[in-house]
């Protein structure tokens, strides 16, 4: 489906939703409520499901992979800038030079990790512990060094835009952007964002409100 086949469906689920965009529904206010609403779509698919599984086969296309140069910023670790798109963390290994898996660990688990023998990075085995703060993927590392970090992640998925007389944030004259998933993706997603628009035209950029209609365990 182009941008525009989606306006023309939220058109219509929104009619049939009795919605007071019915008739007239901004294609900036459109744009925002999508964007905002296939974040959050994404996301669910890193929830597991009643039966375990975790629902990333519709969002394959955003997994990237990247090799970075850390630096060391500590005494015992090193660390990345986090891409720009980055979105959620998959996995990542480092060379030193061989190959070793990092384990990603929560920060306030790191000074008791870094004490057991089963979970200090080791070269012998191979292995070691990471941590994400921010916009920082940190490598812990005892007595070697790290020439470089393979990190595999989701990225956020392409923003849609539509072509009207309106400018976006930096000032520039909006084109059509389509987005990038396939139809039964964008059914759910625009599902969802028609949800959001007929929700409450008063509040309709509320968090809270996004996070009730993301009831996406289909």
């Amino acid at each position: 489906m182009t941008v525009a086949e989606c306006y023309q469906y939220a058109q219509s689920r929104l009619n049939k939703l009795g919605s007071n965009f019915s008739e007239n529904l901004p294609k900036y206010q459109f744009v925002q409520a999508f964007n905002a609403m296939q974040i959050l779509w994404v996301e669910s698919r890193f929830k597991v499901d009643e039966t375990n599984i975790v629902r990333t086969d519709e969002i394959q296309q955003l997994l990237k992979t990247l090799t970075i140069k850390p630096k060391k910023t500590g005494s015992n670790y090193y660390e990345i800038t986090l891409p720009e798109d980055y979105l959620h963390y998959k996995r990542s290994v480092s060379f030193a030079p061989c190959e070793i898996f990092n384990h990603l660990v929560k920060e306030g688990d790191i000074n008791r990790l870094l004490q057991d023998e089963f979970w200090k990075p080791s070269v012998e085995w191979e292995e070691t512990i990471c941590t994400i703060a921010g916009d920082k993927l940190r490598v812990y590392v005892d007595d070697f060094t790290l020439k470089s970090v393979e990190i595999h992640y989701y990225r956020s998925p392409v923003s849609i835009n539509m072509a009207d007389s309106f400018t976006d944030v930096n000032g520039n004259q909006t084109t059509n952007i389509d987005p990038e998933f396939k139809n039964s993706s964008l059914i759910e997603i625009l599902n969802f964002t028609c949800q959001l628009l007929a929700s409450d035209t008063t509040d309709q950029w509320n968090y809270q409100t996004l996070l009730n209609l993301n009831q996406i365990n289909t």
